[in-house]
């Protein structure tokens, strides 16, 4: 038969450790568990005790041995054998002797374990003798004979002068088991049965009439006290040896039981060896106390003449089995996010723990970022993974989480709280901080030859530093209103933030002369791109006619071709020289982007060479209409042009 106790033991923030008692009292077979510890284990043994004669000597307690820290394998069988109690001598008309206790033994395998002398033995204490029927000393199991690092001896039943003697206690963790007492006469009482291991011997009887008190216990206390005339010892508690019978004269009287042992627990322990019986002529029945569990000595038989006289039962032998249970070993342990960079996470990805176990385990949780505890799920083999989901609350800084993982057995937990391989997941949910030049809301004249300056804006990630930030938006000073710019900055995990400024473009009022182009006014009409000269004469450059109410003058300019249509399929920049940078020039002298006032490239005197008074005219047209104003003649500023 198996017995396990769990004894749970849990340092705070690291582990829940558990002791585990196993008694094995019947069998032959025990299977490892898979908690099995053998860094952390004892194997305690108790031989079985012998039974006392029916006249005149009890019985010897079984030995004890120990063995700490034994490798086994969980899930392997190992063999054990159970010491039995020897039988005590029946009623009769002859003495009989009382039974040898068995051995009691424990292997690492089920081989060559046979025997306490087998070669798989690794922890084996010896039986009791049983109780002879002349006097002489009956021993215990003895210490030598036995297998393991500490080997105490049981206690010995003495040679009587008179009737039964007590039965010696089993040697138990505290020490050998103690002697029986003695009956020291012929026709006398009991004497007392020893007290369990590390305690104190039986008493011899005192007197013919008053049986001896039994022995005590290891801590003093549990002895059996003798019988008067005519009256029964008590039996013992605890370990405490059973007192020895008075002395008969017509009535049964019989020694007392040995006290169950208690080292281990409550019931289990050394026993306290049985009390022996008095003796007279013509009483009925005489029997000796029987041996308490376990491994005790049964007490003597008393003689009576006839029948009625009987040796008390050795108590059987026991194993005790003791661990640590084994808690998982959780490698590797990882963390990881679903984010492109799989070491930050920002509010919605997922956050990941894995870890593998060397021990089956029984529902691991784990609880991420401070959120409820979920089971993990067993991804494959000993591997196990929970996830989350990071909101906007959560801690900024290194992912904190925490692992629980019980065996399967749920004897042994460890918790984990850091990776072991792998880098960190950093949480990171805060947007970054945009921070404003200038002023906001801000405010300027309007100005068709000027544009906006914007002052701009910096930005700041908590994880990032300084981020970039980009600008949509446009403030047109040619036109007076309200014009908003918008900021935006995006940290490496796409936290997003934005700002903006409001610019307010204020009208100049009071009249005045307007420089540049008019279109923007209610109800305006382009006019025909044309030259007027200070003669009078216009010279349109959508036509190649001249309008016949304008005479033409000797003293017009000749070169003054006007152009066939306004569209550019060419790129020029400065030192290009070609006939469409001609028709470029009476564009924008027509504009109000005067070239030059005299010179090449004046009204009326305009080329075909691409100079720096065209780049000039140029970059001041590209700045007007908002467009890169580099002074070169590409894509986009021919765009705009084919596009009037």
């Amino acid at each position: 038969m198996w017995i396990v106790a769990l004894l749970f033991f849990a340092p705070f923030g690291v582990q829940a450790s558990t002791t585990v008692t196993v008694y094995l009292t019947s069998g032959t077979s025990w299977t490892v568990p898979v908690d099995w510890n053998s860094a952390s284990n004892t194997i305690e043994v108790i031989g079985g005790g012998g039974g006392g004669s029916n006249y005149p000597t009890g019985g010897g307690g079984g030995a004890y041995s120990k063995i700490s820290n034994l490798s086994l394998t969980p899930g392997a069988s190992a063999g054990y054998a159970v010491g039995s109690g020897g039988a005590g001598g029946p009623t009769g008309g002859s003495f009989t002797a009382g039974g040898t206790g068995g051995d009691t033994y424990f292997c690492n395998s089920t081989s060559n374990c046979a025997s306490i002398g087998g070669s798989a033995v690794r922890v084996g204490a010896k039986g009791g003798g049983g109780g002879a029927t002349s006097a002489i000393l009956t021993s215990g199991g003895a210490a030598g004979s036995g297998v393991g690092t500490t080997t105490y001896s049981g206690g010995n039943s003495p040679a009587p002068a008179g009737n039964g003697s007590g039965g010696g206690g089993a040697g138990g963790p505290n020490g050998a088991g103690a002697n029986g007492g003695q009956s020291p006469t012929g026709f006398s009482a009991g004497g007392g049965g020893g007290g369990g291991g590390g305690g104190s011997a039986g008493s011899d009887t005192p007197e013919n009439s008053i049986g001896g008190d039994g022995g005590d216990n290891s801590g003093g206390t549990g002895h059996g006290t003798g019988g008067v005339l005519n009256a029964s010892g008590t039996a013992g508690t605890s370990g405490g040896g059973g007192g020895g019978a008075g002395r008969p004269f017509t009535v049964d009287t019989v020694g007392g039981d040995g006290g169950a042992g208690i080292e281990w627990d409550a019931s289990h322990g050394s026993g306290g060896g049985g009390g022996g019986a008095g003796g007279f002529t013509g009483s009925a029945n005489l029997f000796g106390g029987d041996g308490g569990l376990y491994g005790a000595g049964g007490g003597a038989g008393g003689y009576n003449g006839t029948t009625g006289y009987k040796g008390g039962d050795g108590a059987q032998g026991i194993i005790v089995i003791r661990y640590t249970a084994a808690e998982p070993a959780l490698s590797p342990v990882t963390i990881a996010s679903n984010n492109a960079s799989t070491t930050l996470a920002k509010a919605g990805d997922v956050v990941t723990v894995t870890f593998t176990s060397d021990l089956t385990l029984a529902s691991p949780t784990v609880s991420i970022l401070g959120h409820a505890s979920t089971t993990a799920i067993n991804t494959s083999g000993n591997v196990w993974a929970a996830s989350t989901t990071v909101i906007t609350a959560d801690t900024q800084g290194a992912a904190a989480f925490l692992i629980s993982a019980p065996n399967s057995v749920q004897t042994g937990t460890t918790t984990a709280a850091a990776i072991t391989s792998g880098a960190d997941v950093v949480i990171d949910t805060t947007a970054p901080v945009i921070t404003l030049s200038g002023s906001n809301p801000d405010s300027v004249p309007a100005d068709n030859r000027a544009g906006y300056s914007d002052p701009g804006a910096s930005a700041t990630d908590a994880h990032d530093g300084s981020v970039v930030v980009t600008t949509s938006g446009s403030v047109n000073r040619a036109v007076a209103g309200t014009y908003t710019l918008t900021y935006i900055s995006t940290d490496a995990l796409g936290n997003s933030a934005s700002a903006s400024r409001t610019v307010t473009v204020t009208s100049s009022g009071g009249g005045g002369i307007f420089y540049g182009n008019a279109s923007a006014f209610f109800n305006y009409t382009r006019p025909r791109p044309q030259i007027i000269y200070p003669d009078g004469r216009i010279v349109y450059l959508d036509t190649e006619t001249v309008p016949a109410s304008v005479p033409a003058l000797e003293s017009a300019p000749t070169s003054v071709a006007a152009p066939d249509s306004l569209s550019f399929d060419r790129n020029y920049k400065t030192g290009d020289v070609d006939p469409d940078i001609k028709r470029l020039q009476l564009f924008l002298n027509a504009e109000g982007f005067v070239l030059a006032q005299t010179g090449p490239g004046s009204p009326g005197q305009e080329t075909n060479m691409f100079g720096a008074r065209t780049r000039g005219a140029l970059i001041r047209f590209q700045a007007f209409h908002d467009l890169p104003a580099t002074g070169y003649f590409g894509p986009l500023t021919r765009g705009l042009l084919n596009a009037l």
